[in-house]
């Protein structure tokens, strides 16, 4: 489960700081019943959502990649209440659980 979650972190975070104006971003990762529990969130205004950009857009996905990678993995994700953070769920597996 490393490469789908690392992609998720990676992502997550670039997101975060692109789109904090340069301000606070956190970062959670718990392991626990067997489930693995990750959420990244920002300070800045607004809240995430999934676009739908035009086929020559360089940007705009990432949310889009996010929710692929981890209902592929047999997880959920969202955006909080206050759109302060994007949380994702996966299945923890191997014998590391």
């Amino acid at each position: 489960m490393t490469d789908p979650v690392t992609l998720v972190v990676s992502e997550l975070v670039t997101n975060a700081i692109m789109h904090s104006g340069g301000t606070q971003v956190g970062f959670r990762m718990q392991l626990r019943d067997g489930l693995l529990y990750l959420a990244v969130g920002s300070d800045a205004p607004g809240k995430p959502a999934v676009r739908k950009p035009n086929d020559e857009a360089e940007h705009g996905r990432g949310l889009q990649l996010v929710e692929f990678v981890v209902l592929g993995s047999g997880g959920v994700w969202g955006i909080g209440d206050d759109g302060a953070a994007v949380w994702c769920l996966f299945p923890a597996k191997g014998e590391d659980r």
